[in-house]
Order: C-alpha cells, then sequence, then structure tokens
C-alpha cells in the first residue's frame, strides 16, 4: 500500500512537466510541417517548371493559422511567373484535394493543408516587423521567391530579399505556456525553426 502511495505522489509531481513537454513538442511538430511546406513548394516550383504560391493565414482566435499550398495555372496550364499570373487576377481555389480553377490548383499532398489547432496561435513578421494577418510567398521554378501582403499584390513585387517568419505559441486556454516557435524563411534558403522563451 506504501508502495502505491508513493508512486502516485511521484506521478502528481510529474504529471504537470510531462503536459508541458506534450505541448511543447506539438507546437515543435506544427511548426515543422509548416517549414516542411515551405521546402515542399521551393522543390516542386524548381522540379516541375511552374510557379508554387504558398499562401500564410494568421487571424488570431477565429482562424489560429493555416498555410495553402497553390500551383500556379494560367488559362488551365502551369505557369512560370509569378508576376504575370498575380496580373491575370487569379482565383484560388477550396482547399480540398484536387480543387482547381483555371488560376490555380491546391496541391494535394499529406503536409499541404498545414493547420495549426485551436491550443496554437500564429503571427506573420516581415524582417523582424508585425506583417499582418496575410501573406503570400510565390516560388519560380529558379527558385526565386517573391512575397506580397496580398495575391493581387504579387504582379509587382519585386524579388523577395528579406526574411519572412511565422511564430507559433502553444496558448491553452489563451494563456502562453511554453517556448515560441519562430520559422524563419530566408530569402534564396531553406527555413530554419529558432525556440525562443
Amino acid at each position: 500500500m506504501v508502495v502505491v502511495v508513493i508512486a502516485a505522489i511521484l506521478i502528481a509531481i510529474a504529471l504537470p512537466s510531462m503536459l508541458a513537454g506534450m505541448r511543447n513538442r506539438s507546437a515543435f511538430e506544427s511548426s515543422n510541417d509548416i517549414a516542411l511546406l515551405v521546402r515542399l513548394a521551393r522543390a516542386r516550383a524548381m522540379g516541375l517548371g511552374v510557379a508554387q504560391v504558398l499562401e500564410f493565414r494568421s487571424n488570431g482566435t477565429g482562424d489560429r493559422g493555416r498555410v495553402h499550398l497553390y500551383e500556379a495555372r494560367l488559362a488551365g496550364v502551369g505557369t512560370t511567373s509569378c508576376q504575370g499570373w498575380a496580373a491575370a487576377g487569379p482565383v484560388l481555389p477550396a482547399t480540398t484535394p484536387g480543387a482547381t480553377t483555371p488560376t490555380a490548383t491546391f496541391v494535394d499532398a499529406r503536409l499541404v493543408d498545414s493547420k495549426l489547432d485551436a491550443t496554437k496561435e500564429s503571427a506573420l513578421f516581415l524582417n523582424g516587423a508585425a506583417a499582418g494577418n496575410l501573406g503570400y510567398l510565390c516560388y519560380t521554378p529558379k527558385g526565386t521567391p517573391y512575397y506580397a501582403p496580398t495575391l493581387a499584390g504579387l504582379a509587382n513585387a519585386a524579388i523577395f530579399t528579406g526574411t519572412y517568419e511565422l511564430d507559433v505559441t502553444d496558448k491553452p486556454g489563451g494563456v502562453k505556456a511554453g517556448l515560441v516557435r519562430k520559422i524563419l524563411i530566408p530569402a534564396g534558403a531553406a527555413p530554419r525553426i529558432r525556440s525562443v522563451p
């Protein structure tokens, strides 16, 4: 009986830190999925010869964070130009596997619809400054990135030379818990994940 009481006490002491560790791991896995999606976009653009567009959303409590990947198309055919595609006024399809419009195809891959669950929250930054709740990053077949805060803005976007950042925070019950995972997306390089308190 004494052994059971001692085991129960040890479990009660260890449980909060184990739960915190699980939440931290979950936030890291969500961040890793998003970083993999950015790598996939660049690799698809270079491998298929068709521009790939990432849509980043961060709307606080309503939509805590999503990243979608689209293949750019003009008149149903893949295009290599981010600016020419955006200038045509693209319409993004629904985010269901195989959804297509004449100007875009939702890429059907397991990691593509990367959505943060209700216990996490995201924030977007551009070169260290807050970047609103929406952003578009387009990769050409040469791996050249273009960034704009709106889809139409890609039509006049210059080559992206800064760093785009998506912060993922675990917030169970609306209170920050654990580390902030910063997904850094530098121009022309692979994304990195930094953990900060």
